[in-house]
């Protein structure tokens, strides 16, 4: 079954379901593509978390500054 993004965003929302995303932005990383997305979670905490765009395997997450 091939990734597509809509499933990737509702990965990111069982993470975080007071999220709200803020933008996504694909772009390539040594060869990789990779989906930026940029979540304001139900905190206020902006949170940014680096998806596979191929596999939508969670590649990081973490609090953006």
């Amino acid at each position: 079954r091939d990734f597509c993004l809509s499933r990737g965003l509702g990965d990111v929302y069982k993470r975080q379901p007071q999220g709200r995303v803020l933008e996504v932005e694909l772009e390539r990383d040594d060869g990789q593509l990779i989906y930026e997305i940029e979540l304001l979670t139900g905190d206020r905490v902006v949170r940014e978390i680096e998806m596979d765009a191929r596999t939508g395997q969670v590649l990081d997450d973490e609090r953006d500054d």
